[in-house]
């Protein structure tokens, strides 16, 4: 099987929004998303949230990136590099 952007970012999105159901919505910092089980996880690399007491992640979009965890905006690439979406990095074009 091979995943592309679009798949991954999908998949990201289901799982982060499914394992979010339950928790209260001013329980996570800007930066982080809440499980389940309440407790709160930074947002993976190539996703940020800006809000606090969010429940999921927010795929960055092409030609951003957000290069650790924990991000609360995604950044623009570089001039001269790119990068499809939900990237933690960009790459010259």
């Amino acid at each position: 099987m091979i995943l592309t952007s679009t798949s991954i970012s999908c998949l990201v999105t289901i799982l982060l929004a499914s394992a979010a159901a339950a928790v209260p919505q001013a329980a996570c910092p800007a930066g982080e998303y809440g499980a389940v089980d309440g407790t709160c996880h930074p947002c993976p690399p190539g996703t940020y949230q800006p809000n606090a007491g969010s429940t999921s992640c927010i795929p960055t979009d092409p030609n951003f990136f957000a290069p650790a965890p924990g991000e609360t905006m995604e950044s623009p690439c570089p001039p001269g590099t790119c990068s499809p979406g939900l990237a933690a990095t960009c790459s010259s074009c």
